[in-house]
């Protein structure tokens, strides 16, 4: 993976979790913090992404006492799909959606991110779709 590309999905994923973090109550403390992964692995990002982020738990199981959990979901490109899983996501309860390797997924991404109130961090969407 490039140097470059690295750093910036990890520090991605460390936003995600600090964002996770703010978005939790004090007294679920002990409740794990989980985060959504939406990613196509038929992308050589979404793969990229995928090793990134589970390289960055691995390190960082745990933040500020909650353990965190990763929740996956690999919809192909398909608009429908895509929508699917984010709602699959959703309806696991996930605090913020990591997503969107490109950019017809992030625009999907997006829409379901305004009609649901759920924050997504695109690893490198642009808004040119």
């Amino acid at each position: 993976m490039n140097p470059t590309l690295r750093r910036r999905l990890l520090g991605a994923s460390g936003l995600a979790l600090l964002v996770a973090l703010g978005l939790g109550a004090r007294a679920w403390t002990q409740r794990p913090i989980r985060i959504g992964l939406l990613v196509s692995p038929s992308t050589a990002l979404g793969h990229e992404a995928t090793l990134a982020v589970r390289y960055f738990l691995d390190g960082h199981p745990r933040v500020n006492g909650r353990p965190v959990e990763l929740v996956v979901r690999t919809p192909s490109l398909a608009p429908e799909e895509q929508r699917a899983a984010f709602r699959e996501l959703e309806q696991e309860g996930v605090s913020l959606i990591v997503g969107a390797a490109v950019s017809q997924a992030g625009v999907i991404q997006a829409e379901e991110s305004a009609r649901s109130g759920l924050p997504t961090l695109s690893v490198s969407a642009s808004t040119a779709a």
